[in-house]
């Protein structure tokens, strides 16, 4: 059963009259059936194949709320309603062009999944062949979105050039669309070049990422764009510039639903406070942050790099800061609990030594 959040709902009530009536005449037919019904209604079934596009593209997206939930979802009944639909539509017409619309994004949900499970070099394969298609097709959001999730298929397989020319070519490819497609490609453009060390760039578009965000209402991608403006100030070795974006990010998204997010806020300001010798701001804002590192399972962090293939290193890296930050503060006590807790986690193995390392997510 598929669930219809709010968003799905809306987008439902807006269809045209007809459009619902007609994928309910056809849902239970037999193929020959529907493709009379298609047939007899072609400006309605156009009508309908047009809503479950936008349908399918606004439901994908990922919860950040609970690790194992961090993949990408979306409306498979939609999906698959399109699919059938368009190949009625194409048999009855001739005309293909809808068909391979739902196709394209059938093979890019596919290698979005595949990066899901890390298959890397297999998600290049379904998700190169949706870009031929949306180029085809001159379908400038699919071919936006596609090619940011290239980018992350390249940056872990260690091909940071290859990368930084899909974002570009992102950013490229949305510059014929909305401010919401422009914010997603220069926040994914500034993020592939914090990954592979080149700060100048991620501050760039990071700050027309922030600007963008703005703009399009979208709170969540304005303070991770914040984020990725902290962490580049850092890699510049810019403390104070690195702590005021931290900030503005926690404001950001203390407004959200972006618990990541906002875990990575915390343990930053965390980081940047005892570099500033600020121990008991450093331990008030780790102490928030641990249990969402924890429940959330925040790993990646552009500070650190992980050197256990079953060890959390953001918490490592937390409890050892509040053990000294506590020691600092000549709170014995305070700093023995997390002196015990750093080492349980230490002794931690997975079972046969599966890694937990969590991959650089692309966004859906």
């Amino acid at each position: 059963m598929t669930v219809i959040t709010p968003l799905f709902l809306a987008i439902l009530l807006a269809l045209q009259p007809g459009t619902s009536s007609l994928l309910d005449r056809v849902k239970g037919l037999d193929d020959v059936a529907a493709a009379r019904v298609v047939a007899s209604d072609t400006a309605g079934t156009r009508a309908a194949l047009d809503e479950l596009l936008t349908l399918v593209d606004a439901s994908v997206h990922s919860d950040r709320q609970r690790p194992e939930q961090r993949r990408v979802q979306f409306d498979k009944a939609a999906l698959a309603a399109g699919a059938r639909v368009s190949g009625l539509f194409a048999r009855a017409t001739g005309d293909r062009t809808y068909a391979r619309r739902f196709e394209a994004r059938r093979q890019r949900l596919a290698g979005t999944v595949l990066l899901n499970e890390r298959r890397y070099r297999q998600a290049l394969v379904p998700l190169n062949a949706a870009l031929r298609e949306a180029k085809a097709l001159d379908d400038a959001w699919l071919q936006t979105i596609t090619h940011v999730n290239l980018a992350y298929g390249y940056l872990e397989l260690g091909k940071g050039s290859q990368a930084v020319a899909e974002c570009e070519a992102a950013a490229a490819a949305s510059q014929s669309l909305d401010a919401k497609a422009q914010g997603l490609a220069l926040f994914n453009l500034g993020s592939v070049y914090l990954h592979i060390g080149d700060a100048a760039r991620s501050l760039d578009y990071s700050r027309q990422a922030v600007s963008l965000s703005q703009k399009a209402h979208i709170k969540l991608w304005e303070g991770n764009s914040l984020l990725n403006i902290g962490a580049a100030h850092l890699q510049l070795g810019e403390l104070e510039p690195g702590r005021q974006a931290f900030e503005q990010a926690l404001v950001v998204l203390e407004t959200t639903r972006d618990r990541l997010g906002l875990g990575r806020a915390l343990y930053n300001l965390g980081l940047v406070a005892v570099r500033q010798q600020g121990y008991a701001e450093a331990a008030a804002y780790l102490e928030r942050a641990l249990p969402i590192i924890r429940d959330v399972d925040i790993r990646h962090s552009h500070e650190i790099e992980p050197k256990s293939q079953y060890q959390n290193p953001v918490e490592l890296a937390a409890l050892q800061v509040l053990t000294d930050s506590y020691l600092k503060l000549g709170d014995t006590e305070k700093a023995a609990a997390h002196a015990a807790a750093l080492r349980k986690l230490q002794e931690r193995k997975a079972p046969g030594g599966h890694s937990h390392r969590e991959p650089r997510r692309p966004h859906p």
